[in-house]
């Protein structure tokens, strides 16, 4: 759990499964490939997702949990890196964010 100095309120910090979902959600919004079946193991190249993607999707997951994904994060991603892939880095940003605090 955070402590969100801007509303005064507790956070609780997202499961590596809801991160997954909200990916996947975003995506199913925003993907180029409309028809694929989007899960944890779906490599980003299947769901049209590119580097430029990974980026945005990390500012919206950033912006609705509230945390910070260091900037230098998706530079191990490739295009075979999964959804779930994508998942495991931002829960890492966070553990070791709340790790620091």
């Amino acid at each position: 759990m955070r402590f969100d100095m801007s509303t005064t309120a507790v956070v609780a910090t997202p499961t590596l499964d809801e991160i997954v979902v909200e990916l996947i959600n975003i995506m199913k919004k925003h993907s180029q490939a409309t028809e694929a079946k989007l899960e944890c193991q779906t490599p980003l190249a299947d769901a049209g997702v590119d580097s430029f993607d990974v980026v945005e999707l990390i500012f919206q997951v950033e912006d609705k949990y509230g945390i910070a994904v260091d900037f230098n994060a998706n530079t191990n991603l490739t295009p075979s890196s999964t959804i779930g892939d994508v998942a495991r880095m931002i829960m890492t940003c966070i553990e070791k964010d709340c790790a620091a605090k």
